[in-house]
């Protein structure tokens, strides 16, 4: 079945920049000062047989309107996705590449090599055949600072015309603190923007569930939940490919 995912977080109409406070117990983390970082936002893109799609996700990044940030690209199959990315015009010092040194090692393993060179106070994964709305960052990085984490609000729907198969959310109209039953009856993965002090590495053995235990472990601490459109992704066969339409801000 060709599917596609769309993260939901903050509607429509309002002012750029506005954020919502949540209502939370504090996080017992301090945050990490900006003294210990060079960058915000620290963002890891694994890479493998990315050559078709890497520089849709990478463009994407690039248009964020929060630009504190940092991306590492970590090649899963030997290809120089930076010589990829110069061929398609694209070249900025923000971006990086490393390897993992291996051939098909795992997209648990490429994160993990890539989270040894993040240097921000919020850490985040982006798939190479992901697309993030512009303001993706700008909504949930505050979130992650003050809670521990910030997600979108996604639901799937199919490629070919848009219908909407599962959505995660339904009937929230404000932000909310993810709780663990939320979380355990989604039907879509969750792509937490996460402070650094609260960023784990990936489980190796459980690929395919790794991103529901990430989760659960950040639930304790604090996720909050934002509402309104940030990406919309596509599936297809082999893989995943991603499509951004519009984001905004209640």
């Amino acid at each position: 079945m060709d599917l596609r995912i769309v993260l939901l977080p903050p509607g429509e109409g309002g002012p750029k920049g506005r954020m919502r406070d949540l209502q939370a117990t504090p996080t017992p983390f301090s945050v990490v000062t900006s003294r210990h970082m060079s960058v915000l936002v620290s963002i890891v893109i694994p890479a493998y047989r990315a050559q078709a799609m890497l520089a849709e996700a990478v463009r994407s990044v690039l248009a964020q309107t929060l630009d504190d940030w940092e991306c590492i690209v970590v090649s899963d199959d030997g290809v120089d996705y930076g010589a990829v990315l110069e061929s398609q015009s694209i070249s900025d010092s923000r971006f990086r590449q490393v390897s993992t040194g291996r051939i098909a090692s795992g997209c648990h393993a490429a994160r993990n090599r890539g989270l040894v060179e993040c240097r921000g106070e919020i850490v985040c994964a982006l798939d190479a055949d992901d697309v993030w709305l512009p303001r993706r960052l700008e909504v949930l990085a505050p979130q992650a600072l003050r809670h521990g984490a910030g997600v979108d609000s996604p639901r799937v729907v199919r490629a070919t015309d848009g219908s909407v198969l599962y959505a995660a959310f339904d009937g929230y109209h404000e932000p909310f603190m993810l709780d663990v039953s939320q979380l355990l009856r989604l039907t879509c993965p969750l792509f937490p923007l996460a402070r650094r002090d609260v960023t784990f590495a990936r489980t190796a053995g459980i690929e395919h569930l790794e991103d529901v235990v990430r989760a659960l472990r950040l639930v304790p601490i604090g996720v909050a939940g934002m509402v309104g459109l940030l990406v919309e992704s596509r599936r297809g066969v082999p893989v995943e490919n991603w499509t951004a339409e519009r984001c905004s801000l209640d």
